[in-house]
């Protein structure tokens, strides 16, 4: 049944809003998606099961009940409807994704109107080549201007060189705003993963950026900065240029993009802050202010479970509880509906624990089953703490002992998370022999300092220095 549960269809409709679902029922009822089958009737049956899609009732023999009543059971009638349903819901997404956003739109309407001749209502959208131009959107303003260069003008037997010439420049700026996108995506890359890659003109790419003929031009301003900040970290400027460049043109760039750019910011002060350089700390908190408020961190209508879970620990860690607490409290409904109890829990739960607040935050862990694994990791670590700091020993050594199963057991776990997560039990239980002891303690704090690889280093660190 679980398998059942966790089809292509599940997964996707798990992801969609109550508003996006009654959208969706009003899409396949137009009829703009095509032929529907039993889509509708699908839909209607299963909505009461919404968000989790998870229950006995939810099975395939009830279903066919349901969509085709007193019939034989036939599994292949069952997965027609919905494979209809699934095929339904996806154009269903390509038409919201395209409503209003007529920079996708424009080149098709041009594209279709040259094709037919229509040449009043195609010179009724405006010359292409003598629009303003519009930075942080290069691919689309060359289309545009492709279109018109090669079916509208072509078709008149028109031959334009200043046309050919703004058409070539728009595909330049969007070469070399996209060349830098990418290169700055691959050092990146290179920086997390060993090994070398090849890309082609980097130093004439470089060159070209910086050239006066792109000067002005928003992306490939931002491109370059952030590319000084990828090969010449200690320089400080590059990021603060990056960080004016990003506040002044955000309302430039497709939110997508933008959080890409943030991104960016945001690992160089978590690699800083990773360095020793806490002041750090309080600049990738106002970040995820900045951008919270201008909701370049959401995916669509969406806050990322993930994203909400770091912003609650980089304000705790900054200090600002009272922020978090709030935070929590406003921003949970932005989860999508199937993350918020698992998000809303654990991270209550942890605001509770660096509050002091032991006993609450063992209430809410205990009482929840997490399937995540990030999830799952996360709070035997939090519980860890949590017995530690009451000084309950016997509790404390059976979660070390089950948790360290957990780790050898569960094939999920990557040697990464099994190395950490294990120091992180070892050290633990070393702290806890080593109270009172200040040759031992001071052992101790080589053994972690030579160690490095352990999961909540700088909780151990300050649960060594207070010894």
């Amino acid at each position: 049944m679980m398998e059942f549960q966790d089809n292509k269809l599940f997964s996707l409709l798990r992801h969609l809003s109550k508003l996006e679902l009654k959208r969706l029922k009003g899409f396949i009822t137009s009829g703009l998606g095509g032929p529907s089958g039993k889509s509708l009737e699908l839909l209607g049956a299963i909505t009461s099961f919404y968000p989790q899609f998870k229950d006995e009732k939810l099975n395939k023999r009830w279903l066919h009940e349901t969509l085709f009543p007193g019939t034989t059971f036939q599994e292949q009638n069952l997965r027609y409807s919905i494979s209809d349903l699934y095929k339904q819901s996806i154009r269903f997404l390509g038409h919201w994704e395209l409503s209003g956003k007529d920079s996708e739109i424009m080149p098709l309407v041009r594209t279709s109107l040259a094709a037919r001749g229509a040449d009043k209502p195609y010179e009724s959208l405006g010359d292409p080549l003598a629009k303003e131009y519009e930075h942080g959107k290069e691919l689309d303003s060359f289309r545009e201007s492709f279109v018109h260069l090669n079916q509208y003008l072509s078709r008149q037997n028109r031959t334009d060189p200043e046309a050919l010439l703004a058409t070539a420049k728009q595909l330049d700026t969007f070469y070399v705003a996209t060349k830098l996108k990418m290169l700055c995506e691959l050092i990146n890359s290179q920086n997390v993963r060993s090994g070398e890659f090849q890309f082609l003109f980097q130093e004439l790419i470089g060159s070209m950026a910086s050239d006066g003929a792109f000067q002005g031009n928003p992306s490939i301003a931002i491109y370059s900065n952030i590319l000084k900040t990828l090969t010449q970290p200690n320089e400080i400027s590059h990021f603060e240029s990056l960080q004016e460049l990003l506040v002044t043109y955000e309302g430039y760039f497709e939110r997508e993009e933008l959080r890409d750019m943030y991104k960016y910011l945001m690992n160089f002060c978590i690699k800083k802050i990773n360095l020793g350089e806490a002041q750090f700390l309080n600049r990738l908190f106002e970040i995820y202010k900045i951008v919270l408020e201008n909701k370049a961190i959401y995916n669509g209508r969406f806050l990322s479970q993930w994203d909400f879970k770091n912003i609650v620990v980089v304000g705790i860690r900054a200090g600002e509880n009272k922020w978090v607490e709030s935070f929590i409290n406003e921003r949970i409904q932005d989860l999508a509906a199937v993350e918020q109890q698992n998000a809303l829990t654990y991270n209550s739960a942890y605001l509770a624990f660096s509050n002091g607040n032991y006993h609450q935050a063992l209430r809410l862990l205990q009482n929840v089953e997490f399937t995540d694994l990030y999830y799952q990791l996360d709070i035997r670590s939090v519980i860890l703490k949590c017995y530690y700091e009451m000084q309950d020993t016997d509790a404390l050594n059976y979660h070390l002992s089950a948790f360290r199963l957990f780790l050898s057991r569960n094939k999920v776990v990557s040697d990464y998370q099994r190395t950490i997560y294990r120091n992180l039990i070892r050290f633990t239980g070393k702290l806890m022999i080593a109270k009172g002891n200040p040759e031992k303690t001071k052992a101790l704090k080589n053994e972690i300092e030579n160690t490095k690889q352990i999961a909540d280093l700088n909780w151990i660190k300050k649960k060594a220095n207070d010894e």
